[in-house]
């Protein structure tokens, strides 16, 4: 045995979980209370104790009401008593069967042939509601002999009772083997004679549920014991008594502490046992367990408040992996129901089902099981020692550990959340297959679909809640694929849609190259605005279309810009139709797409831009010209000097103006709309006249570098494809 399991077994405190009857000895504050039990026990053959969680129910059955019975103390039964202890749970017919079935309880040494001597007691039980009488009879203990069954957690129940109930049926099921348990137990206060007395334990939250159960309420009121609270002295009896009894003392300082800590409140008990159990740890520690529990041991622990939760995160932390974390939230997850029943109660549950519920080895569940029920912390059930097996059933020690420990509370919300989650498919899932319901729609199914895929629920552990799991997991990928086929078929439409779109946008393209030479440029540019907003909205309705088609179809409005300004569609076309055979790389910008169609036109087919090549040459032709004619003009005149100079200069006149003529109008058609440059070359031609009649060289050459600005820079942006954005 290690030095942490030798101390904890010294340890007179039994931390979380309840006294059990071997530690009488160390139960203190409650003895004047065990005499008004029996007594009720022996009136009626029917007890309810009921009170808060953390009260001290279970203590007060194991270590009051049971050794007083063994003792004598109910003078009208005797000593000689079969007790038999269990929790309902999920099945209370066959937890009943089970422990009576315990060696020791009815039969001792029973040697079972075909059927196991619990097989046999649950097919008596079953039987009639007089099934439990009939068992006690058949075992034949004698007239002297008492039955003693204990129903512990008997609010455990209503939770199975309301779980195991069809929407359908809700009397079926699991809901009609609590009748028959409850009709089992009442029967026992009908009969006399019969030496079986019956215990529960509940929370009294619960008493409110004990309507569902027709006569139990009745039975209830004549034989309940609301636990009360103990006084100032019997606190500080219960906290002193075991240090006592472990040899050891506590000063009055931490006395005074620990009694106005735990208060009138009686949820309290659990939490001080386990400060208690805690302090006591830190005190053997300190000082070697040789001086009395002082203040500062209960501080270093945390005090009340935070001893609890500061002790089972140190367990967790302790796992080390996060597969161990993750498997331990998991576990403690399933032994704990917040989605039935918002209070909060346990769900002692087979550690089979929670291997394949957490889907994990055996192995692996055990040694997290283990951590949280060493001696030191009793934090899990059954206590440390006992073999675990599949069928063994683990349990949460105490309901205190789901409202003090933080990290489990968070768990609890997150389980019931993921319950109701579970329970809307389900319910679902059964109104779709009935007809009454359709499939689910954005957004409920997108929320189900995130839950499932983060919680990745299985079989098993859905069966905590409603069986047709798979159902409901089919309804919801039935949903899932109807939402996508219809989000396919929205885009095929839009798909569809484009393409007529672009279709329309292809129709008005050849119209406009068929026939643009018949219509003017405003009747261009109207139907070219018209050809991009059908490519604009076609993109828009197929955004997931290839970024190449986008760039082509600005190639395209450059192409007929281009092509408008040189009066033929037809060569713009043709390079078109080049760019479709030999696509641009799908990452070119516009701007950069721009550069490269004015270099391409530039090698392009000398047919594509003659126009072009045309009319700069009369507009570059026209910057020079008059200066050069009257650069020759002068000198001819300085060395000739004579009646020739006259022809000259009426000849260079007319030549010159013509000249402008030309190409003012190669400028006019070129730019279409551009006014700007119509009234620069306007201004252009005035100057020159005034320089051919003032004859005045200066002004020649102002007119021709004006010129040649507006040809060379100007003319060149227009002519040329302008850069549009897509």
């Amino acid at each position: 045995m290690s030095a942490e399991s030798e101390a904890a077994a010294t340890n007179p405190y039994p931390g979380l979980r309840p006294f059990r009857e071997d530690e009488e000895y160390l139960f203190f504050g409650r003895e004047k209370q065990v005499d008004v039990m029996v007594d009720m026990l022996a009136a009626t053959h029917f007890l309810a104790v009921a009170g808060s969680s953390g009260s001290g129910k279970s203590s007060m059955v194991n270590c009051g009401l049971r050794p007083s019975l063994h003792r004598g103390l109910m003078a009208c039964a005797g000593t000689s008593w079969r007790m038999a202890q269990f929790r309902p749970g999920s099945n209370p017919l066959r937890a009943m069967a089970q422990a009576l079935a315990a060696d020791g309880v009815l039969y001792k040494d029973f040697q079972a042939a075909d059927f196991s001597l619990a097989e046999l007691t649950e097919t008596s039980l079953r039987m009639s509601k007089l099934g439990l009488v009939d068992v006690y009879q058949q075992a034949r203990l004698g007239d002297d002999v008492n039955l003693l069954l204990v129903v512990d957690q008997f609010e455990e129940l209503f939770r199975y009772r309301k779980l195991g109930a069809s929407p359908a049926d809700p009397g079926s099921g699991l809901g009609e083997d609590a009748t028959a348990f409850v009709n089992l137990l009442l029967e026992v206060r009908e009969q006399v004679n019969c030496q079986i007395y019956v215990v529960l334990t509940m929370r009294s939250d619960f008493l409110g549920d004990c309507a569902q159960f027709f006569g139990l309420p009745e039975a209830i009121n004549k034989g309940q014991f609301l636990l009360p609270r103990m006084s100032r002295s019997e606190r500080r009896a219960a906290i002193l008594g075991p240090a006592r009894v472990g040899g050891a003392d506590i000063e009055p300082v931490l006395m005074t502490r620990l009694t106005n800590d735990v208060g009138d409140n009686p949820d309290q008990l659990s939490i001080l046992q386990h400060a208690l159990n805690r302090t006591w740890a830190r005190w053997e520690e300190k000082t070697g367990a040789v001086a009395p529990l002082q203040l500062p041991h209960y501080l270093d622990i945390g005090g009340m408040a935070h001893a609890l939760n500061g002790h089972a995160e140190e367990a967790y932390n302790g796992l080390g992996s996060e597969r161990k974390q993750q498997i331990c939230e998991k576990i403690f997850k399933t032994l704990t129901d917040k989605g039935t029943d918002v209070r909060g109660i346990r769900r002692p549950t087979k550690l089979g089902t929670i291997c394949a519920l957490v889907e994990a080895t055996e192995a692996e569940v055990i040694e997290v099981i283990d951590a949280f029920r060493e001696p030191s912390r009793s934090f899990l059930m059954p206590p440390a020692g006992e073999r675990l097996t599949a069928g063994t059933v683990i349990d949460i020690s105490h309901e205190s550990l789901m409202r003090v420990w933080d990290k489990l509370s968070v768990w609890g919300d997150e389980e019931a959340e993921s319950a109701r989650q579970y329970l809307r498919i389900a319910d679902s899932a059964q109104l779709y297959a009935a007809g009454k319901a359709g499939l689910w729609r954005d957004p409920d199914l997108q929320v189900a679909l995130d839950w499932r895929d983060r919680v990745k629920p299985n079989a098993t552990w859905a069966a905590q809640y409603h069986a047709q799991f798979e159902p409901a997991m089919q309804f919801l990928e039935q949903s899932r694929l109807a939402v996508q086929q219809e989000a396919l078929e929205k885009v095929r439409e839009k798909a569809r849609e484009a393409l007529g779109l672009q279709q329309k946008a292809e129709a008005l393209w050849e119209e406009l190259r068929d026939t643009g030479k018949e219509h003017n440029n405003q009747w261009k540019f109207m139907r070219l605005s018209e050809i991009e907003g059908l490519w604009e909205d076609s993109l828009k309705l197929n955004p997931e279309g290839s970024k190449a088609v986008i760039q082509l179809a600005s190639i395209r409005s450059l192409l007929v810009e281009t092509g408008i300004a040189t009066q033929d569609l037809n060569l713009a076309s043709i390079y078109l139709q080049k760019l479709k055979s030999d696509p641009p790389a799908s990452d070119l910008t516009v701007p950069q797409l721009s550069r490269e169609l004015e270099s391409a036109w530039a090698e392009a087919d000398p047919a594509l831009n003659i126009q072009v090549h045309r009319m700069r040459k009369w507009a570059l032709a026209g910057c020079w010209l008059p200066v050069i004619w009257m650069a020759g003009y002068q000198i001819y005149a300085y060395v000739a000097k004579d009646g020739i100079l006259d022809w000259l200069l009426a000849t260079g006149q007319i030549t010159i103006f013509l000249h402008f003529l030309i190409a003012l109008l190669a400028v006019l058609t070129a730019t279409g709309q551009s006014h700007r440059l119509v009234w620069v070359y306007t201004l252009s031609i005035f100057l020159v006249i005034f320089a051919l009649f003032a004859l005045n060289p200066v002004s020649f050459i102002i007119a021709g570098g004006l010129i040649h600005y507006v040809s060379k820079v100007k003319m060149q942006k227009l002519l040329l494809p302008k850069r549009t954005k897509s």
